[in-house]
Order: C-alpha cells, then sequence, then structure tokens
C-alpha cells in the first residue's frame, strides 16, 4: 500500500512528480511549463518505471482545481466507460489489464489513481502508442460537457 503524503498545486506538481520519479531511478523526465515530457524517440516506460509514476502519482496527488473535480455521477460514468469500452479495448488489442477494482472500490478511490492505462504495458515505439491511444481514449467523450 502507499500512502498518500501531500496534495500537489498545479504549478508545482510536474516539478515534483519529476523528482519523485528521479528518486525512483528514473531521470529521462523534464519538468515543463504545463507539465512534464519523458519520451526518448522508440522507446516507451517499462513496467517497472509505470509502477514508479502510478507510486509518485498516489504520493503526491494533483491538487485539483474544484472545476475539474468529478461528480459522483461522472465518476460513475467514468467506471461505466473503462468496464464497458477501454478495458475491452485494450484487451482485444492484447493489453491484459489487471487488478480491475470493482465498481465500489473505485468510486471509493481518488480519481486518477486507478486507470487501465496504469496497468498495462504500453508500447515502446511512441507512434505505436499514440495510435493505441487514438484507438482507445482513455477518458470518454463529453465528461466535463
Amino acid at each position: 500500500m502507499v500512502a498518500r503524503e501531500e496534495a500537489i498545486a498545479e504549478d508545482t506538481w510536474a516539478a515534483t512528480y519529476v523528482q519523485c520519479m528521479a528518486d525512483s531511478g528514473y531521470t529521462n523526465y523534464k519538468a515543463e511549463q504545463g507539465g512534464y515530457s519523458a519520451w526518448s524517440e522508440g522507446t516507451g516506460p517499462s513496467v517497472e518505471e509505470q509502477v514508479a509514476s502510478y507510486v509518485c502519482q498516489i504520493r503526491f496527488p494533483w491538487a485539483a482545481d474544484p472545476r475539474f473535480v468529478l461528480s459522483d455521477a461522472q465518476r460513475e460514468y467514468v467506471y461505466t466507460y473503462y468496464a464497458g469500452f477501454l478495458i475491452p479495448c485494450l484487451e482485444i488489442r492484447g493489453h491484459a489489464v489487471v487488478d480491475v477494482p470493482s465498481r465500489d472500490e473505485f468510486l471509493d478511490i481518488e480519481m486518477g489513481v486507478w486507470n487501465p492505462y496504469y496497468v498495462v504495458e504500453l508500447p515502446r515505439d511512441r507512434a505505436d502508442d499514440e495510435r493505441l491511444r487514438a484507438e482507445c481514449p482513455e477518458m470518454p467523450v463529453g465528461l466535463r460537457e
């Protein structure tokens, strides 16, 4: 179990995340205005790196602007999307989705702590990763509309 340490404000979250990843041995991350980058052409994150990223995101979650916090109904919508579309979309493309929380477990955890993309091995080629994300969008259309 990973303990949440501190919610980080939007303007400093990327730097905190990059430092956490560096502390985990991944120094290819760079904080940038509006976020961070970590890609090298032709490579993608290993399973170990994805786990480190997941741990850093739990330890230092983004202190979301209240305008972007999801309502209970929106969270239900996201879970239904994950279970009914995203997980099958990833699996039919050969990406096994593991440790899927039940609906109740998902609704009990903070938004962003579990996502099917956090538990699959992503393509190492950037173009393949971008194609997968286009075919299997991470979030449902119209979530915040």
